[in-house]
């Protein structure tokens, strides 16, 4: 019996073993790979996070270089301003000189009236004045009584070269033997019978003066400003004058200053910190305005700026990474267990009692995490687009006093070139306060403007011919002055230059032309310019030549227009005067910073 029991019928066996064959040839079933709810999460986190922190760097970045580019231009709007203010003072003092070099007791040679009359000029001006001869002996010194012994003139004050040259000398730093102070010193040749017999030296305190200028300027307490001379030697500084004055400018600082009229670079300053050198040459004198900014308040607004948002938004992409990852791998797990109880219900098990619900509070947390963050970027655009609009606010404001201050400067000479007595001084003033109105006139533009960078062409030319002929042309008069220009806009730097050489011209078409006086401007497709100015008088005499003319308006006109960058002529062929200023494409770029 248990053998027929343990033995199975003959068809049963068969069909056993082709059911095993059949499920042996089945594939099995391949486990699939998911990505995890922690995956997704994190993954979602980086799309949402890293835009809005890309945004806020950008704004930040933004925000930082308008702040670097706001300290650039106040660094070179600070040197310009200031060798502006040195060059009026210069001018002033040689337009005081010449007028005294025509006293009549000079030219009787009654040198005690003259000595009364240089002490005169010494006390307004709280200069010293000395009278050297062809042998380069001091006549006589208003720091000393006349008729006093006196050491011979200091090879400083280069009176042995402007009576050569029969030309206006500036000297550098040196020490005065007689009044015992740092001085510079102008020297003018008296000149005779067409030879230099005498030379007329005006020596200033350089720590008095030139200190008082700088005094004047606002300036940051981290900057410094200075003077240098020809050979680099400190004239004035502030802060410290008197520790750095006849000292020579550190190696680094000297390298940055070229042949340009003005520029910047990277140096360190005289006592030894590394700061951005801006500078910007003096037009009378071969001196040079120097201003020191710090490396870091320049550099540094990037790092301030951009360093807190990358902080923040590392620490933001990290924190909202984690809670990601740790409410993924809470929900996955609440996810296992709801599959357990739901096989276990499968197979009759009472196990579903045991699941807890899920809870979704991550998630809450999460949208407000970056509903902050989108609040917080928006809050950034409006603080930057505010910041920006005080910015411009602010730039108009300042062209808007610089232009009153000048027009009051302006206003001061015209009263004192009224009220002078000798011709040649009421020149002097009549002109200086000209070419005053040419500055104010720039900024004039730049406050009512758009822009406080770049001025439009043809609406400047027009408002400055109106502004000369108002002022030289008097009552009704048939004599005009027209103006035909492009409507172009140029940056401050041309446009204050362009507007000199033609207060220059025109003045001169006024006063020594006839009829009308005609301002034209061409500019061609590479940006070249020809400037032109003529009227309907007798014309330049036979001979004439502009680029030997002495006169200081003649010599600012080419040191505006370089032989390297443009050209001066006189059209002869013009029935009237005539003056055509060839401009090129690259004019004054080289000193444009």
């Amino acid at each position: 019996m248990n053998l027929v029991s343990q033995t199975a019928a003959p068809g049963q066996h068969a069909a056993g073993s082709e059911a095993v064959a059949f499920a042996a040839a089945q594939p099995r079933p391949q486990p699939t790979r998911t990505i995890s709810v922690g995956t997704l999460l994190m993954l979602f986190v980086l799309l949402i996070v890293l835009p809005a922190w890309g945004f806020a760097a950008y704004v930040a970045t933004k925000y930082a270089l308008a702040e670097r580019n706001s300290v650039e231009t106040a660094g070179r709007s600070t040197a310009r301003m200031v060798a502006q203010a040195f060059d009026f003072r210069l001018v002033s003092l040689e337009a005081a000189l010449k007028t005294l070099s025509l006293s009549l007791q000079l030219k009787s040679v009654d040198l005690q009236g003259f000595y009364e009359q240089a002490q005169a000029l010494a006390s307004a001006q709280r200069v010293t004045v000395a009278l050297v001869g062809r042998d380069g002996r001091q006549i006589f010194n208003t720091s000393a009584p006349f008729g006093t012994t006196l050491p011979p003139a200091l090879a400083e004050t280069r009176t042995a070269e402007a009576m050569a040259a029969q030309q206006v000398q500036y000297s550098r730093l040196f020490w005065g033997e007689v009044s015992k102070r740092w001085l510079m010193s102008i020297a003018l040749p008296v000149v005779a019978d067409g030879a230099a017999e005498q030379v007329l030296v005006i020596a200033v305190d350089a720590l008095a003066m030139w200190g008082e200028v700088l005094a004047s300027i606002d300036l940051p307490e981290s900057w410094a400003i200075a003077l240098l001379d020809e050979a680099n030697i400190i004239a004035a500084r502030r802060p410290g004058a008197e520790t750095f004055i006849g000292k020579t400018a550190r190696p680094e600082a000297v390298a940055v200053i070229k042949e340009a009229q003005s520029g910047w670079g990277l140096g360190s300053s005289i006592d030894g910190r590394p700061v951005y050198v801006f500078y910007n040459r003096l037009n009378p004198a071969p001196w040079n305005v120097v201003v020191a900014v710090p490396v870091a308040e320049v550099d540094g607004a990037v790092e301030e700026a951009v360093g807190p948002v990358v902080a923040f938004g590392l620490a933001l992409l990290l924190a909202t990474m984690l809670a990601a990852w740790l409410f993924g791998r809470r929900f996955t797990s609440q996810l296992v267990a709801i599959a357990g109880a739901a096989t276990a219900f499968r197979g009759g098990s009472d196990a579903l009692e045991t699941v807890k619900p899920t809870r979704i509070t991550e998630l809450a947390e999460l949208k407000t995490t970056l509903d902050s963050a989108t609040a917080q970027r928006t809050r950034y655009e409006g603080q930057l687009k505010s910041l920006i609009a005080d910015k411009d606010l602010l730039m108009q404001e300042i062209h808007h006093r610089v232009k009153n201050s000048l027009q009051l400067v302006r206003g001061i000479l015209s009263l004192q070139a009224r009220s002078a007595e000798h011709p040649e001084a009421k020149a002097a003033l009549s002109a200086a306060a000209t070419r005053i109105v040419t500055v104010a006139d720039v900024h004039q533009h730049l406050y009512q403007g758009h822009s406080t960078a770049e001025v439009q062409v043809r609406r400047y030319l027009e408002d400055l011919a109106s502004d000369l002929g108002s002022s030289m042309l008097d009552g009704p008069s048939s004599r005009q002055v027209s103006v035909a220009a492009p409507d172009v806009v140029w940056p401050t730097e041309k446009i204050t230059a362009l507007g000199l050489i033609v207060t220059e011209l025109t003045t001169n078409a006024i006063k020594y032309g006839d009829g009308r006086v005609a301002v034209a401007l061409k500019i061609a497709v590479d940006q070249s310019a020809v400037l032109s100015v003529e009227d309907e008088g007798p014309g330049f005499p036979e001979g004439f030549d502009l680029s030997q003319s002495t006169g200081l308006g003649s010599r600012l006109i080419y040191s505006l227009v370089r032989a390297d960058e443009g050209s001066v002529e006189i059209d002869r062929a013009h029935r009237g005067g005539r003056v055509v200023v060839a401009l090129d494409a690259h004019w004054r770029e080289a000193r444009t910073i």
